[in-house]
């Protein structure tokens, strides 16, 4: 039997706590990696290049259909190189992996198109660059279509999206953990956008904007039942987390552990419900900051019934408030220094 994948490794390699449950979901997709040979994409019988000129997105399609014919659907790996793209799916079961999120970069050559659909269970992306060729002005980088659910995305680099990780399946459980996001682009943009899913764990992201404009939010939600934010930094977006579920919509539970939420121009954390409901939000930040306060939260349209902020650091900036509640069944600030 040959060595684990890459994607196997990547998922044990945390010093966060797996449970059994999260063993038995990542076994069934890494079962079969266990038993086969990874798929090289520059492979003679794929040609792809790698050299950032050559459009590579058929040869990528190809290595991808090998995977899928293949009995244990082996992962499908990126040497060094630059990847130049349209558009790629990638199906349940397949991973695809390269040598590092600096190394190994898929580029969409498009401003407007999705880049990397995620389009069934257990597929994922492990230790890749993600990136574009001209200016976004819409689109995701990657984005978790309505058949996607237990997904991994694990040692990314996603640079200048328009939105960088976007889902929308109603069901889905993504696990995205260790990844960078710089430069989201247009005072719209969105390093994250959760318009769906069951349970969206998100763990040691940095989302960061160094050039140009500050995207509207580095972790948009909207829809989903459970969401945890964990070891993290978001830094200088207009707002770094939004969250406002419209008509229909709802947040069950919103979790913020020992992450920093910096520089933001108006917020660190914007919840205004939309017709929406809000039923649970528990934040823990050694350090908020924002232009107009750290959190404004206001259920004026829809519903907020529970707001806990403990053992956090909250700052003011340019005449800015600590916390601004307004309709919220219950608020609870606790250890807050």
């Amino acid at each position: 039997m040959s060595a684990p994948s890459p994607a196997f490794n990547s998922f044990f390699n945390t010093s966060s706590n797996v449970s059994m449950a999260q063993f038995l979901i990542w076994a069934q997709s890494v079962e079969s990696q266990l038993k086969g040979t990874p798929i090289n994409v520059q492979d003679s019988a794929f040609g792809a290049v790698g050299d950032g000129s050559a459009d590579d997105t058929s040869a990528i399609s190809a290595a991808i259909a090998a995977a899928v014919a293949s009995t244990y659907k082996p992962p499908v790996f990126f040497p060094r190189g630059r990847y130049k793209h349209t558009g790629i799916t990638v199906p349940a079961d397949v991973t695809l992996f390269g040598e590092d999120r600096y190394s190994s970069v898929l580029a969409i050559n498009s401003a407007t198109a999705n880049g990397i659909s995620i389009d069934g269970s257990y597929a994922g992306l492990v230790n890749l660059g993600v990136d574009t060729i001209p200016t976004r002005t819409a689109g995701a980088h990657i984005v978790l279509t309505s058949n996607a659910s237990n997904n991994l995305l694990e040692g990314l680099h996603i640079n200048a999206p328009f939105i960088g990780i976007q889902t929308n399946a109603a069901n889905a459980i993504l696990r995205a953990r260790n990844i960078n996001i710089d430069d989201t682009v247009a005072t719209t943009g969105r390093s994250i956008e959760v318009l769906g899913g069951f349970v969206m764990y998100f763990e040691s992201i940095v989302a960061r904007n160094g050039t140009g404009a500050r995207p509207y939010s580095h972790l948009n939600v909207n829809n989903v039942a459970d969401i945890y934010l964990v070891d993290s930094q978001l830094l200088s977006a207009v707002n770094n987390i939004t969250v406002g579920p419209g008509g229909g919509q709802s947040i069950g539970l919103f979790v913020v552990r020992n992450s920093v939420l910096d520089d933001a121009q108006s917020y660190a954390v914007r919840m205004v419900t939309a017709g929406g409901t809000v039923y649970e939000v528990d934040i823990e930040s050694p350090w908020m900051k924002g232009g107009s306060g750290a959190i404004y939260a206001n259920a004026a349209s829809g519903a907020m019934d529970s707001f806990s902020v403990r053992n956090s650091f909250p700052v003011g900036s340019g005449g800015g408030v600590g916390y601004a509640f307004d309709g919220i069944g219950t608020v609870v600030v606790r250890g807050d220094r």
